[in-house]
């Protein structure tokens, strides 16, 4: 829940989040994560399997893109929860973003990636 995506901005100082969906609990979380421009790593499809939401359309990633915050879209665990990237890529469609938006994704994932610069521009080129 949103304490503990709390405790783990204020101790760990990340610049990823993996998860932290729930943030969407405590709108004062959500400012602080724009703020503090930490990216969420989310994965619908873990969400779904692991009941932190009943089922896609309580799923708010689309929400949290709208207010400002900077998502991926990752597979998580593609063998445990039967999810694949472009499956992931689906469900987002689904959940109402565009493909514009779905290409922000991409970028900051690529933005956000923990590789060299040249590779990242690289990378961005290629969308």
């Amino acid at each position: 829940g949103p304490e503990k995506i709390y405790d783990a901005i204020n101790l760990l100082h990340p610049t990823r989040l993996g998860h932290g969906v729930r943030s969407i609990e405590d709108p004062k979380l959500v400012d602080y994560i724009r703020e503090l421009d930490i990216i969420l790593e989310t994965c619908p499809t873990s969400n779904i399997a692991t009941k932190i939401y009943k089922d896609y359309e309580n799923h708010p990633a689309k929400q949290l893109f709208d207010q400002g915050i900077k998502i991926t879209v990752n597979s998580d665990d593609p063998p445990f929860f039967n999810a694949s990237i472009t499956g992931e890529y689906e469900v987002m469609k689904k959940l109402g973003l565009s493909d514009d938006e779905l290409k922000s994704l991409t970028k900051n994932a690529i933005n956000y990636a923990f590789c060299d610069q040249q590779t990242k521009s690289k990378l961005l080129k290629e969308i």
